[in-house]
């Protein structure tokens, strides 16, 4: 297993909901049998119901012309995705995020006003005319401003101060141990995956094994577990273009010094113990890519809350059978 953002990104599924709101419904299929009406999952005491997925499912396409296993997929995705929707909004409530009417105005002016435009009509016209709901809007607008004022040039000037490691040539080889939990799980999963891996650091801290011992044996990182976790030596840029790594993950193991092991890091993949083999300095030129890897970093650390606030207790996520 490749530790790929793809789907199991929170920002990423968040965003098919994004995309899904653009595009108007495809023509629902003829049927007279009545809708069926249940509860799939409960988050943060706000229920997703089988109307909610269906009404985004109506906007991709004739999900009946796919192969069974590929639309329970695609239902999955989606239903992933309306959990990350809501656990994205209780975030911001939690964090009072509130876009100012002219803050909404201009999101959605830069959303469709080209769509409207070629449309003959005005942004307000073209949302009523595409049914696009305004509480999805607002959440995107707020989802929006969060992400920017997360990732402002001052911001971005000051985690690269902080942070040269990260972008003057520094190599780290680093070894790890996954323990695999979509943060859109059930609370009660994503708990018994922490419970997992505490279990596995407490061997490793009292010498009952070696990290690269209980890699080998526990990890659910296929790609590295024969190898003992091994990841191999990388700068920070490339080690998440060439390992696939996520961005809390890779600022976790720069933080490390050689020798160290991190404490339990959560990631959108699920939970890692990291352990540094070796470190050599760098004292190369600035990466020219510093400041959107800097960017990056930082609107990943939004995602990161997303991704505890169901284990933090912020936001529980009961899935319904």
């Amino acid at each position: 297993m490749k530790l790929i953002l793809a789907m199991t990104s929170v920002l990423a599924l968040f965003s098919l909901l994004a995309l899904a709101a653009e595009n108007p419904p495809a023509p629902a299929p003829k049927t007279d049998a009545p809708a069926e009406h249940r509860v799939l999952a409960v988050v943060g005491g706000t229920e997703i119901t089988t109307e909610q997925l269906n009404r985004v499912l109506t906007k991709i396409g004739d999900l009946q012309s796919k192969p069974p296993e590929e639309r329970a997929q695609i239902e999955r995705v989606f239903l992933g995705a309306l959990i990350a929707q809501v656990v994205t909004h209780k975030l911001m409530e939690k964090e009072h995020v509130q876009c100012s009417e002219a803050e909404l105005t201009a999101f959605c002016k830069t959303k469709f006003g080209k769509k409207a435009e070629e449309a003959n009509v005005s942004v307000e016209q073209y949302m009523k005319d595409n049914k696009i709901p305004q509480n999805e809007i607002i959440d995107q607008a707020n989802f929006n401003k969060i992400m920017t004022e997360a990732s402002t040039k001052e911001k971005v000037a000051a985690f690269i101060k902080d942070n040269p490691d990260y972008f003057n040539g520094t190599k780290v080889h680093a070894c790890h141990i996954l323990i695999k939990s979509d943060p859109m799980d059930s609370t009660e999963a994503q708990l018994a995956a922490r419970k997992k891996i505490e279990a596995i650091a407490a061997r490793i801290q009292e010498g009952k094994v070696s990290f690269e011992d209980a890699a080998r044996s526990d990890s659910d990182d296929t790609d590295t577990r024969k190898d003992g976790g091994d990841l191999g030596e990388y700068t920070f840029g490339k080690i998440v273009v060439a390992r696939n790594i996520v961005l809390g993950f890779s600022a976790a193991a720069f933080k490390l010094k050689k020798g160290e092991t991190s404490p339990i890091v959560h990631t959108e993949v699920g939970f890692h113990l990291i352990k540094i083999i070796d470190r050599t300095p760098g004292g190369e030129p600035q990466d020219p890519l510093a400041k959107k890897l800097a960017q990056a970093v930082l609107r990943n650390q939004v995602g990161d809350r997303i991704v505890n606030m169901a284990i933090s207790g912020d936001c529980p996520i009961q899935i319904k059978k």
